[in-house]
């Protein structure tokens, strides 16, 4: 048959004739016979070939996979229960859904997949009943769809709308009882379990209870100054020796030194006793020289006011002569004098200044014999006179005045500089205020008293003052630069040495430095009657010898000296030193200056 056609045996069959060809049959070649042919519908294929012959035709058929034959047509197949081909056929919410894995089936030519259905979002779920959130209480707490689906069933979502009355909690409920829970975890009702106990008049509130945030008086008791009576409280009795008529220290007597002991009270006012707290112990027993003031109420004083007064310091070389005590005090000095072979200058006790002494930078006088070469404290003048107690007296600086020439002005930094020499002031010139010692020679007969108390002695110092002013402190002239010296060995500011103590002495003064006997003066107004040189002598001696121990000092030469005293508008005062002759001349003559100094 496989050479019958092109085929072969699929569609040829070959059975035997009555024919021979020698011993072998002769066979004839035949189509095989098929059933009918059919054709296969859309969405179908055959299932059964037939070949006949040559010819292969289509004898039976079926439908592809993903359809199902309904009579000659294949449909589309429907997917199981539980799949389908898109998540939009799962339900009938599409949003709900989502497709899982095939599962080997198929609808048309799309596979079938397992309908899964999509969870809710994270804190939601499909249960739509509030019991089912995780609030403490269901007060306030409701259900809402979210607008999201798991499966079919819409997801919900809790939420907490407590209303305001739900605030109680642990944290406010004090003594109180909490019920009805709400969703914000507090509590819609409270009730308090405190017992409310009010105080009366004059009482007040002991302990307090605080329930549901209402604070109320549980127990109560009566101020100080009151007992409870029922339920009240009347007023106290004082204790025994108390009353209370006794509130202030005038309540109990006079005298200072009351005060008013407090114990309890009756009512409003406190229950007082007097009590005397004095340690007042001035008396006239004990308080010596003084005044007692401020009575106390144990009998003595309060204040002891001593009139012995400030205690005068006892200085070197002195004895205290009255002592006074008052108010227990120590004895304070009231009275003191310098010790045999000491004299009282100022508050000091010193050495008496005899004429010729040397005056030293701290007030003190000593023979120019004691003097030490570099020693200090430091010369600054002599003696040329001395009261009669010796406790005052004047000096003399240790070296002419002088300028560095004519015209110069005086240079109180350089006072003994080389030019020796100064005017009085202006000719025809009188000055206002000075007194003149002119030509009736009054002065001869104040000079004859001896009395230093005149200013014909004593006024050095105020006539230096008026001249200078007058001069307007014109370092040219005499008394403006005897006003404006001071020694190089003390401070221009020194209190008693320094700038503005020394002055241009009086005709009187520069008398008693040459040495005179006021007693045996003659009428004439110039000239040397008295005249005996006693002083200056002395006072050259310890100029000398100050000298010859390195101290800046010279002589008083034997020329003239200005005094502070004026003459007339046309002449002042001066003595000359060689013979103590007293003169006047014009005010424009030059003279050596000498300053002098008070102590």
């Amino acid at each position: 048959a496989s050479k019958c056609g092109t085929t072969g045996t699929n569609g040829w069959t070959k059975p035997a004739t009555s024919n021979h060809a020698g011993n072998a049959a002769c066979y004839k070649c035949k189509a095989n016979t098929c059933a009918a042919a059919v054709t296969p519908p859309e969405n179908a294929e055959c299932s059964q070939n037939c070949t006949t012959g040559d010819n292969t035709i289509c004898t039976a058929w079926k439908c592809k996979r993903g359809y199902t034959k309904d009579n000659n047509v294949c449909k589309v197949s429907t997917c199981p229960s539980g799949s389908a081909t898109t998540a939009s056929a799962c339900g009938k919410q599409a949003t709900g859904w989502e497709l899982g894995s095939g599962n080997n089936n198929w609808s048309g030519t799309t596979e079938c997949k397992t309908c899964t259905a999509k969870p809710c979002a994270n804190g939601t779920n499909t249960n739509s009943n509030v019991s089912n959130c995780s609030y403490p209480g269901t007060i306030g707490a409701s259900k809402t769809t979210t607008g999201a689906y798991s499966g079919d069933n819409a997801c919900y979502k809790c939420s907490c709308s407590a209303p305001t009355d739900c605030k109680w909690s642990s944290t406010n409920q004090g003594e109180g009882t909490l019920s009805k829970p709400c969703c914000n975890g507090q509590y819609q009702s409270c009730v308090t379990k405190c017992v409310t106990k009010n105080p009366p008049d004059h009482a007040t509130c002991t302990k307090y209870c605080t329930g549901c945030n209402s604070t109320v008086c549980v127990e109560w008791s009566c101020n100080e100054g009151y007992t409870v009576s029922g339920s009240s409280c009347m007023a106290a009795k004082c204790p025994a020796n108390y009353s209370t008529d006794k509130q202030e220290g005038s309540d109990c007597g006079s005298g200072s030194g009351w005060s008013v002991e407090f114990n309890g009270k009756s009512g409003e006012t406190k229950c007082g006793k007097c009590k005397c707290t004095s340690n007042c112990t001035w008396n006239n027993t004990n308080k010596g020289t003084a005044n007692l003031s401020n009575p106390c109420c144990n009998g003595n004083y309060a204040t002891c006011a001593s009139t012995c007064g400030v205690g005068k310091t006892v200085p070197q070389n002195a004895k205290c002569t009255s002592n006074c005590v008052g108010c227990g005090q120590p004895s304070v000095c009231t009275q003191w004098q310098c010790n045999s072979g000491y004299v009282k200058r100022g508050e000091s006790c010193v050495t008496p200044c005899a004429i010729g002494d040397v005056f030293y930078a701290d007030g003190s006088c000593g023979k120019v014999t004691d003097y030490v070469k570099d020693s200090s404290p430091k010369p600054v003048g002599v003696v040329y006179w001395v009261t009669e107690d010796k406790q005052h007296g004047k000096v003399i600086n240790l070296k002419d005045l002088g300028r560095s020439s004519l015209r110069a002005v005086f240079d109180p930094a350089k006072p003994y500089d080389t030019y020796k020499y100064f005017r009085w002031g202006f000719n025809a010139t009188d000055i206002p205020d000075l007194k003149d010692w002119d030509w009736d020679c009054d002065y001869l007969t104040v000079a004859a008293t001896g009395d230093h108390n005149d200013a014909f002695w004593s006024g050095g110092q105020y006539y230096t003052e008026i001249i200078s002013t007058y001069l307007k402190d014109d370092l040219q002239y005499a008394a403006p630069a005897a006003k404006a010296f001071y020694p190089p060995e003390v401070s221009k500011d020194d209190p008693k040495f320094g700038q503005g103590n020394w002055y241009l002495p009086t005709l009187g003064e520069l008398m008693d430095l040459y040495g005179y006997n006021y007693q045996s003066l003659a009428s004439s107004c110039t000239g040397t009657t008295g005249a005996n040189g006693n002083t200056k002598t002395a006072v050259n001696a310890t100029l000398t010898t100050l000298k010859s121990k390195g101290v800046t000092a010279e002589t008083l030469t034997k020329g003239s000296y200005y005094s502070s005293s004026e003459h007339s508008g046309e002449y002042s005062w001066l003595l000359v030193m060689d013979d103590g002759y007293r003169a006047y001349d014009y005010k424009d003559y030059d003279a050596s200056v000498r300053a002098s100094l008070e102590f």
